[in-house]
């Protein structure tokens, strides 16, 4: 019986886990350049507007260097965690510092212009 019980509740245990283990949670497989709606450059960090569900947070993008060279920069913001939530999508603020190598250089967005919603 005690065999039978345990062997349930492993079975039971594992379900929910991978039940808890949702889309929102989990890395995409490939990053992906965003669609940018504005962007400023500050002296140490970017601010940017990117769709989201109403899930995304700073730390689920990230700025990749294209190019550089000892006086510019080219970057793209990418996303690096897919936003899960089922909210309608909408711009929203994030910011990002500068890696030091890119404080105080010229520096170009790569990412494309983010469409108009409508409601």
């Amino acid at each position: 019986m005690y065999k039978s019980w345990l062997g349930s509740f492993l079975v039971v245990c594992s379900l929910t886990g991978f039940g808890c283990y949702s889309k929102s949670e989990r890395q995409i497989d490939e990053v992906s350049v965003v669609s940018l709606a504005s962007y400023s450059i500050n002296a140490d960090s970017i601010e940017f507007d990117a769709l989201s569900n109403g899930c995304s947070h700073n730390q689920d993008f990230a700025i990749e260097v294209v190019n550089e060279t000892k006086h510019s920069a080219q970057i793209s913001i990418i996303r690096l965690k897919v936003d899960g939530c089922r909210k309608m999508p909408a711009y929203q603020g994030f910011k990002l510092p500068l890696y030091n190598s890119l404080i105080g250089k010229e520096i170009h967005i790569n990412n494309p212009k983010g469409k108009v919603i409508s409601e």
